[in-house]
């Protein structure tokens, strides 16, 4: 619908009409919260070159094709729910990818929009749903190829990377996590972070974060693992789940932290770690069905915070606290 829109608004141009080059400075980008909130951030000035497809489709000014593309879903951060995001929440990332195969004029313009986030946190379009037999090896395969591209292919790439936003299957966690642990040391301009893990039927582990101790423990010692020792410190913003509190040493910068998944037993664990390796935070989030005894225990533990919010379905009514 989107592309068939940008088509039919589409008006051959006379070749006199264009400069041999037009300067484009690219629009600010947006990045949808769960609150309806946008994030923008600005990128830098691109030279487009218009001595070929100056008409007709290419031809269409960039602000029109930002402006469409604007109201396209995209995906959100922080996203509230221990599985991947619905498919149409990649419907702006899809488009933006087709775009950059058009022409080398607009591939100059948006590329830098599309590589803005390294992203493979939705189910499939080819899949029925996440419980879809294929859609987790999918899934694997679009995150390592991103990956792939942003520290092999084209490592050139990596500086327009400022949002990191995936979904790790249970049987790939391993996998993914360290390349995912490897990759962020390659973004200089990273400053968001959300990793979603799909829940499983024991995934809380007791205080002592030492190692797995019964099964479903593979992830937290995944996460150990993979991000042991390393550190990121252009990154601000973090939505986590409980079974990447051992990552939070990683974080020494972030200002912003958010529990993604509904937990009851590891929630003190995880604002301990937050208390003990993160002492710049001055916002925390998280998602749970009653919500009110947890904040003395959030503002008792974390005296600096500036604000609380808590996302909370109750009687199948969405609502927000914010303290």
């Amino acid at each position: 619908m989107i592309m068939q829109c940008i088509l039919t608004c589409s008006e051959p141009r006379h070749p006199n009409e264009h400069q041999k080059c037009i300067t484009y400075a690219t629009q600010p980008t947006s990045s949808m919260t769960a609150d309806g909130a946008q994030s923008t951030v600005a990128h830098g000035t691109h030279e487009v070159p218009q001595t070929h497809n100056s008409h007709g489709f290419a031809g269409l000014p960039l602000e029109l094709l930002l402006w469409i593309l604007s109201s396209t879903p995209t995906s959100i951060i922080p996203w509230n729910c221990q599985r991947p995001m619905p498919a149409k929440y990649r419907e702006q990332r899809d488009i933006l990818r087709v775009l950059c195969q058009v022409c080398r004029s607009l591939r100059i313009a948006l590329l830098p929009m599309l590589w803005e986030n390294l992203e493979a946190c939705t189910i499939h379009p080819t899949c029925d749903n996440e419980d879809d037999p294929k859609f987790p090896k999918l899934l694997n395969e679009e995150l390592s190829d991103q990956i792939k591209i942003i520290t092999a292919t084209s490592p050139h790439l990596s500086i327009y990377v400022r949002i990191v936003n995936v979904a790790i299957e249970p049987q790939f966690a391993e996998a993914s996590l360290r390349s995912l642990a490897q990759c962020l040391a390659f973004l200089p301009n990273l400053h968001t972070v959300q990793i979603i893990c799909r829940t499983s039927g024991s995934m809380i582990r007791p205080k002592n974060m030492l190692a797995p101790k019964r099964k479903g423990d593979e992830r937290f010692h995944a996460f150990e693992q993979a991000f042991a020792g390393r550190c990121y410190p252009s990154v601000k913003r973090v939505s986590l789940p409980v079974e990447a509190l051992s990552a939070f040493p990683c974080f020494p910068e972030v200002l912003d932290v958010h529990l993604n998944q509904k937990v009851f037993l590891g929630f003190s664990s995880f604002i301990s770690a937050v208390v003990h390796h993160c002492a710049k935070v001055e916002s925390f989030g998280w998602h749970e069905s009653a919500p009110e005894w947890r904040f003395a225990e959030v503002i008792r533990t974390l005296p600096n915070l500036r604000r609380v919010r808590c996302s909370a379905v109750i009687k199948s009514v969405s609502m927000t606290y914010i303290y």
